[in-house]
């Protein structure tokens, strides 16, 4: 007795592309929202440039990022010469962008089933 399994990944998300997209923008949006609350703030400067945006020339893919001078400095807590020692805003720090990016992701099967609930392949 054998099984096959024939991965057919591609041919859905190509039949599938609207879904699939709508899946990554609304994660997107929503790793963008957690980050703006998980940034440190002082005048809020920082927060208001954490965009999440469709990629240019793809179909999908999507980036979020800060666009500020400082923005990595925060990221990472500090660079090879200086080091961020207190954070202005309790519950705010480094690496609020990639642990906002790694909690929504975790619940990634949540956002395609959402999209997808109606599609057959």
């Amino acid at each position: 007795m054998s099984v096959r399994i024939t991965d057919k990944t591609g041919a859905f998300i190509k039949l599938n592309e609207k879904q699939v997209n709508l899946a990554l923008g609304s994660m997107a949006t929503d790793i963008m929202n957690l980050a703006k609350t998980k940034v440190p703030v002082d005048q809020g400067h920082l927060q208001d440039k954490i965009l999440a945006v469709k990629k240019p020339g793809t179909q999908n893919a999507w980036i979020v990022s800060v666009n500020m001078e400082y923005a990595r400095f925060q990221e990472f807590g500090g660079d090879a010469k200086r080091k961020v020692r207190h954070y202005t805003t309790p519950g705010t720090g480094k690496l609020y962008l990639k642990n906002s990016g790694q909690h929504i992701a975790k619940s990634a099967i949540i956002y395609f089933k959402r999209e997808m609930k109606d599609v057959k392949l």
